[in-house]
């Protein structure tokens, strides 16, 4: 696991845009809320109907509510519509969905103009802009006007007038929980969004801080930096930026954080070139009565606008003054606002008065349009799907002022496909200081609160952990830890599981003194006994970021233990002390030594213990028992192994007349006859080893017989190459056979190869009765050859008697012919003969004689 220290600066976070929805100009939604169809326009109290929707807010476990201003109801889904017109499960502000209610109470309300839901899915929260007041729901509503649990901005549920203080609004609009808890409310006529710490839990609760006025009791309008002008819609970017639109000075502000207690001043803004301007435009840099602004899960911007009755989108946050938007939603292009573009009626692609924006999980756009009577859903659902479930797991639910905190955050995936990107809130809430994160996987945002992880695969967990203190003047309050999953690339088939929360209570007791504990030794294998002489109870742990004890009480016997191990200790009254107290346990070497050793046969040996064993013939296993310097065992088992002395034979076949090196170095030239040597070593254990090598020598004959033109070696069984000794000893080709017949005058040697050994004969003459030197003048030629039926010979000169005699390679006469007066040229007609190779005689009545070797095919 990764772990982060954190340091808190004035730094700028860039944040990767993971599994983002593609839109497109005057892209068409493919679904419509609160209508039968996107051509109707209905007005009237119904579950099917929204009246007037102002604001629009998908929660994490997948529930959708809309507000509605004309309806003065809010309306719940329990699962987001697929298909348009799908009926609300519940309405709250009215008793039932075709009734008016009649009056402000903690049941009725009226003219709702915000609503969100806290980060783990569980609270409703409402503005009701025309009553001054937000009401607060701590669980899901499950019947119609289910009456609030909370009522801020007045004293009490009857009340509804208006004011510029702490604990008042005048005409409350937009409403955000971030994911630590805090609750911003943006107050429309007071030029202000207020702040409260945590979710409020009594009637009437003050704000902690105020956005846009220098106090609590002022409520100038401006356009400069630190001033806001008809503030509506309010966002947090996941890199923990804080974004509100000023409806009245046609602009949407950016924060580099949310503002605390020194009224921090915006840094960018949307619609104008630069702080102190309030124009209107119509174009892709400028705005016209911006009512809401959402940054979704993915990191796209998208900005809502009531005058221009469209959606500006932005691939990524703006930084600088004036950007141009990247894409537009309700308008076929940048330079128009038309109501209900282009042809005025209510279609798939268009708006009348957009009011409120949210996302779901797939990073699907959600708008809301008043005067439409709708929601419109723009975005696809993925194919893949995936059942991700998020849980919280804390030190205590019992903390003390400056109690050490720890709180760790699981998501696990029950498949059946990998869910990637996926982004998740978990953050402390505000009164917990922050001290530093481990991460298992992905990177987490500590300034918003936003974790990411790159992909889970189906059945895998991933973890977070969250260290940090109490901070001092909480007691008495009880601290909400939030989570929820908010963005995947896998459509989640069960979102109830997408959201939780633990509460802690918090007291003002003092922490108890921090145990003192001293580090130990134990012998390898053995478990280790932790005392302290405090009289508090104390509670042990195996790390330092444990949140579960593995035993309670003044000492702790560990498991038996094998390596150096660190164990944690802290003192418990009500609360524990901190930080935690670390012991380390040490380990002294046991020794469990197996050694193997080899001694010359018959030789003896003292083993580790002082015995001694004589006159070792045979392998035998002894065990010594010792003790260690610290009094730890230490046993060594040595087995003995007999080396033998060696005496070993090889044999090896030489040609005659080579030499060879023995084992022991000695060399033998010239070697002609088999002999025998014998070569005395020494092993490495000072065995005496001999080895006896037989050397045999093959001899091959090299001695030739000769038959007139034939050649034969005496050598048996052997390859035969036959060489032409007159022309530098070139290999004849095709003359590898025991036999060779010679065709023309020369000197003959055959190599002869045989069980590794060559050797060359001597060289013998053949000369052939009658046949002249071979010269160009009277050489006599025989083609074609081979030869198939005829060949014919050609002379250098006219004859008056040529004799012709064919022989087979064993130098047997075939036929024997006579021609007269032969003119230089002279066909002969093979075909009676059979295939093989011959020798043709020639002779003339020159005396000029001729062998020709013939083959016949």
């Amino acid at each position: 696991m990764k772990k982060f220290f954190l340091f808190f600066a004035a730094l700028t976070i860039t944040y990767p845009l993971f599994g983002q929805q593609t839109f497109s100009d005057f892209q068409e939604a493919v679904c419509v809320i609160g209508q039968p169809g996107f051509h109707s326009s209905l007005m009237n109290f119904s579950d099917s109907v929204t009246f007037g929707p102002t604001s629009v807010a998908v929660s994490s476990k997948g529930m959708l509510a809309v507000a509605e201003q004309f309806g003065s109801s809010v309306k719940i889904w329990y699962t987001l519509p697929e298909t348009d017109g799908e009926p609300a499960d519940v309405e709250v502000g009215n008793p039932g969905f075709s009734i008016m209610n009649n009056g402000p109470s903690r049941q009725f309300a009226e003219s709702f103009d915000g609503v969100a839901w806290s980060p783990d899915g569980n609270k409703l929260i409402a503005t009701c802009g025309s009553q001054n007041r937000v009401l607060i729901w701590n669980s899901v509503p499950q019947k119609n006007g289910q009456p609030a649990d909370v009522v801020v901005g007045q004293p009490d549920f009857n009340s509804i007038i208006p004011g510029t203080t702490q604990t008042t609004f005048d005409h409350p609009c937009g409403v955000l929980v971030t994911p630590s808890g805090k609750l911003l409310v943006s107050d429309y006529y007071n030029n202000r969004v207020l702040i409260w710490n945590s979710i409020p839990e009594k009637n009437g609760a003050p704000a902690d801080y105020v956005i846009g006025q220098k106090n609590f009791r002022s409520n100038k309008p401006g356009d400069e930096a630190d001033e806001l002008y008809g503030p509506r819609g309010i966002s947090l970017s996941p890199d923990g930026r804080l974004l509100i639109t000023c409806s009245s000075s046609h602009h949407v502000f950016i924060y580099d954080s949310i503002p605390g207690s020194k009224n921090e001043v915006a840094t960018v803004v949307i619609g104008q070139k630069d702080f102190g301007l309030s124009t209107s435009g119509t174009s892709d840099s400028t705005l016209f009565n911006p009512f809401d602004v959402l940054v979704t899960p993915a990191g796209q911007l998208a900005i809502g606008e009531y005058g221009n009755n469209r959606v500006m989108i932005y691939n990524a946050m703006p930084t600088v003054h004036g950007v141009h938007a990247d894409h537009v939603l309700g308008q076929p292009g940048f330079f128009t606002g038309k109501l209900l573009a282009p042809s005025g009626s209510p279609d798939n692609n268009n708006f009348n008065r957009v009011y409120g924006m949210s996302a779901d999980l797939n990073g699907r756009l959600f708008v809301s349009g008043r005067d439409m009577n709708r929601v419109m859903i723009f975005g696809k659902l993925p194919a893949k799907t995936a059942d991700l479930a998020v849980s919280i797991s804390v030190m205590d639910t019992v903390l003390c002022e400056m109690s050490h905190v720890l709180c760790q955050f699981n998501i696990v995936n029950n498949g059946p496909d990998t869910a990637f990107n996926v982004i998740a809130t978990a953050a402390f809430p505000q009164d917990y200081s922050l001290d530093n994160y481990i991460i298992g996987d992905g990177f987490y945002l500590a300034r918003s609160g936003h974790w990411v992880v790159p992909a889970i695969a189906p059945g895998r967990n991933v973890s977070l952990l969250l260290e940090g203190t109490v901070n001092p003047g909480t007691s008495g309050k009880t601290l909400t830890t939030y989570a929820g999953i908010i963005g995947s690339s896998a459509r989640d088939q069960n979102l109830r599981n997408n959201g939780t929360s633990v509460d802690v209570s918090i007291y003002s007791l003092v922490l108890p003194e921090m145990p003192k504990v001293n580090d130990v030794m134990v012998c390898s294998g053995t478990s280790a006994l932790l005392t302290t002489a405090e009289k508090d109870s104390l509670l042990w742990y195996t790390g330092e970021y444990e949140l579960y004890p593995v035993a309670a009480g003044s000492s702790y016997l560990t498991d038996p233990l094998t390596e150096a191990t660190t164990f944690y200790v802290e003192a418990r009254t009500v609360c524990s002390s901190t930080p935690r107290v670390p012991v380390h346990v040490d380990i002294l070497p046991v020794f469990h030594q197996e050694e193997t050793i080899t001694v010359c046969s018959g030789d003896g040996y003292t083993f580790p213990d002082g015995q001694v064993q004589v006159n070792i013939t045979d392998t035998l296993i002894h065990t010594s028992y010792l003790s260690s310097v610290y009094g730890c065992d230490s046993i060594v088992m040595t087995t003995v192994v007999p080396n033998p002395s060696y005496s070993i034979s090889e044999t090896d076949t030489l040609c005659s007349g080579e030499s060879y090196t023995f084992p022991d170095g000695t060399i033998q030239h010239g070697i002609t006859s088999s002999l025998t040597h014998t070569s005395h070593f020494v092993t490495v254990t000072g065995c005496d080893s001999t080895i006896v090598t037989y050397i045999y020598v093959s001899e091959v004959d090299a001695s030739v017989s000769r038959d007139g033109v034939y050649l034969k070696a005496v050598e048996e069984g052997a390859d035969y190459q036959w060489i032409d000794v007159d022309n530098d000893s070139s290999l004849l080709a095709g003359e590898t056979r025991q036999v060779f017949m010679a065709a023309n005058n020369g000197n003959y040697a055959v190599i002869i190869n045989k069980d590794g050994c060559s050797v060359i004969s001597d060289s013998y003459p053949v000369v052939i009765q009658g046949l002249e030197k071979n010269t160009a003048e009277n050489q006599i030629k025989g083609y074609p050859n081979p030869v198939k039926d005829r060949i014919t010979l050609d002379f250098p000169y006219s004859c008056e008697l040529v004799h012709i005699s064919l022989f087979n390679l064993n130098n047997q006469l075939i036929t024997s012919r006579v021609f007269n007066n032969v003119n230089q040229s002279l066909e002969l007609n093979l075909e009676e003969f059979r295939s093989g190779t011959y020798l043709m005689r020639v002779s003339t009545d020159s005396q000029n004689d001729a062998v020709l070797r013939i083959v016949k095919e």
